[in-house]
């Protein structure tokens, strides 16, 4: 994006040379245009790139999934958090029946209703895995009937295996093998 804007600027700059020069020059001298050869230069997306890409396309998808979505319960919204206490912040990205229970269990445990107190996203994922698949079909059938909607639910599909790929890879070569050796090896 830099170097397009560096030469978009430079080719700005050039334009007045150019324009006195064609002003010189008589009708039998001017010579045929002058291709300007393009270049297009293609890298690999680091995977911090794939992952901010990921969030973005997150918001898109959720935000034009919303605004069709007849179930309000259903409305997604993401949002940055530090749920581990820590300074790292993560996306995350929840269905307000969900969002409500969260804190319904949260009041609970503040009042000391038993049952209540450490229970992990994990389960409340297992829990309400039929409203979680209720979500996922309204998402479908959104996207099915919206090309906005379909598009972006593409394109995070996509990242996401670009993601897995990558991780995989990383995985599997040597030196990171050696370096995280604990991290890598199975019990």
């Amino acid at each position: 994006m830099r170097s397009n804007s560096a030469i978009l600027i430079a080719l700005l700059m050039l334009l007045p040379v150019f324009q006195i020069q064609a002003q010189d020059r008589s009708p039998e001298e001017d010579p045929s245009p002058v291709e300007i050869e393009e270049i297009t230069v293609t890298a690999q997306r680091t995977i911090l790139t794939l992952y901010n890409q990921l969030e973005a396309a997150k918001i898109g998808l959720y935000a034009a999934y919303n605004e069709l979505n007849q179930n309000d319960d259903f409305d997604v919204e993401c949002r940055r958090s530090d749920w581990t206490h820590t300074r790292i912040q993560e996306q995350i990205c929840w269905p307000k029946f969900a969002t409500e229970l969260i804190a319904e269990m949260f009041q609970d445990s503040f009042r000391g209703i038993a049952g209540v107190n450490g229970i992990s996203i994990a389960e409340i994922e297992n829990q309400y895995s039929e409203e979680f698949d209720q979500l996922k079909s309204s998402i479908l059938q959104v996207a099915v009937e919206n090309p906005e909607v379909a598009s972006w639910l593409m394109e995070v599909g996509k990242l996401e295996q670009d993601i897995k790929r990558r991780e995989q890879e990383c995985l599997e070569n040597p030196a990171f093998q050696f370096l995280f050796f604990r991290l890598c090896k199975v019990n």
